[in-house]
C-alpha cells in the first residue's frame, strides 16, 4: 500500500511534490512511500521516455474514474494543476489566489462520484499551484529577495535565469524540454524539514499545500522484517 500516489500534468511536476511530501514528514521514522500514478513512473520512464503529461490529461484521468482503482491501492492521492490556464478547464482566476485554489478544488470534486467524496474525501490532497509550479521553486532560490520569492508569474524564467547565475543544473535539457534532473536538484533542499518549515509561507500556494498536508495528522507506518 503506498502512503501517497501523485496525479500531475507532468513527471517534473511530480519530482517537486514528492521532495516537499518528504520534507513534510521529515522528523518521522520512517519516509513516506510515494508512487508517480499519473504520468505513470514505468521502466520506459526510468529510462528517460516519459509518458505524456498536460493539464488535460489531469482531468482525464478523473472523468475517466481511474482514482478508484489508485484508491485502493494508495492511502492518499495528490492531485497538481496548475492555475496559468485555469480558464481553460473553466475555472476562472479572479484575484484571490486561496478562492482560486477552492474554486479548483470544486472542478476536481464535481468530477468524483458523490458516494466516494463522502466516504474518501479526505484522502484526496490538492497541490493547486498558483500560477506554476516553478513558483514554489523560488523560496529555494532566492531566500533574501521576498518580492521574488512570493512571485506567481513569470516564474519559470525567474528559475532558469537564477539557476544559470548560480551555475546549477537548468530546468529544461539541451532540447529545450524540461528535465526531471533540473526539478530533483531544484527541490532537493525541500526534503530538509527545517527549511520547507521556514520558506513555506514565501509562497501563499506553497503553503495551502504543505497545510493541507499537516491538516491529515498523517503517520507514515513503521515497516517491520
Amino acid at each position: 500500500m503506498g502512503d501517497f500516489a501523485i496525479i500531475a500534468e507532468g513527471i517534473t511536476d511530480q519530482v517537486v511534490i514528492k521532495n516537499l511530501l518528504l520534507g513534510i514528514h521529515a522528523d518521522q521514522d520512517e519516509e513516506p512511500f510515494v508512487t508517480f500514478e499519473q504520468p505513470r513512473l514505468d521502466e520506459s520512464a526510468r529510462q528517460g521516455e516519459h509518458a505524456a503529461g498536460g493539464w488535460t490529461l489531469v482531468l482525464q484521468y478523473f472523468r475517466e474514474g481511474l482514482y478508484k482503482q489508485a484508491l485502493q491501492t494508495n492511502t492518499y492521492l495528490v492531485i497538481h494543476i496548475d492555475t496559468d490556464i485555469s480558464e481553460d478547464y473553466g475555472v476562472g482566476k479572479g484575484s484571490d489566489g486561496g478562492a482560486l485554489i477552492g474554486r479548483v478544488v470544486a472542478k476536481f470534486q464535481a468530477l468524483v462520484e458523490d458516494s466516494i467524496w463522502q466516504a474518501h474525501g479526505d484522502r484526496f490532497i490538492f497541490a493547486i499551484a498558483v500560477h506554476e509550479i516553478e513558483c514554489w521553486l523560488l523560496p529555494l532560490l532566492f531566500e533574501t529577495q521576498r518580492a521574488k520569492m512570493a512571485k506567481i508569474t513569470g516564474c519559470f524564467d525567474a528559475a532558469e535565469h537564477q539557476l544559470k547565475k548560480l551555475g546549477r543544473p537548468r530546468l529544461t535539457n539541451r532540447e529545450g524540454g524540461k528535465d526531471p534532473f533540473g526539478y530533483e536538484k531544484a527541490s532537493a533542499d525541500y526534503r530538509k524539514y527545517k527549511v520547507l518549515m521556514r520558506l513555506r509561507g514565501s509562497n501563499s500556494s506553497l503553503n495551502a499545500f504543505v497545510t493541507e498536508v499537516e491538516r491529515r495528522n498523517i503517520v507514515i507506518p513503521t515497516t517491520t522484517g
